[in-house]
Order: structure tokens, then C-alpha cells, then sequence
């Protein structure tokens, strides 16, 4: 409950997170938006730094 009042998102069930540099990758949640809810389903993908 702290990270909602604050305002920080929370992601579940993510899968492959360890093929995902430590750092200079993008990550974007695409939620689903879902009248009257608080949360929804989420499409997230990453944007990998070039080599």
C-alpha cells in the first residue's frame, strides 16, 4: 500500500527479467485501461541498448 499512496507503480508475474541488462535498457508498461478499476493487466516491453 505505501508504493500505491506514493505513487509508484507495481508490476507482478514478471517473466526474464535476468536477460535484461543491468543497466542502459528502457522498460514501458502499456496497462490496460479497465473502467472503475485500480489496476489491470500490463503489456511491458524493453528497449535494449545498442552494441
Amino acid at each position: 500500500m505505501v508504493l500505491c499512496t506514493a505513487n509508484i507503480p507495481i508490476f507482478e508475474n514478471v517473466a526474464s527479467l535476468e536477460q535484461l541488462p543491468a543497466a542502459g535498457g528502457f522498460v514501458t508498461a502499456l496497462p490496460m485501461k479497465i473502467d472503475g478499476g485500480s489496476g489491470g493487466p500490463l503489456r511491458i516491453i524493453a528497449e535494449l541498448p545498442h552494441e
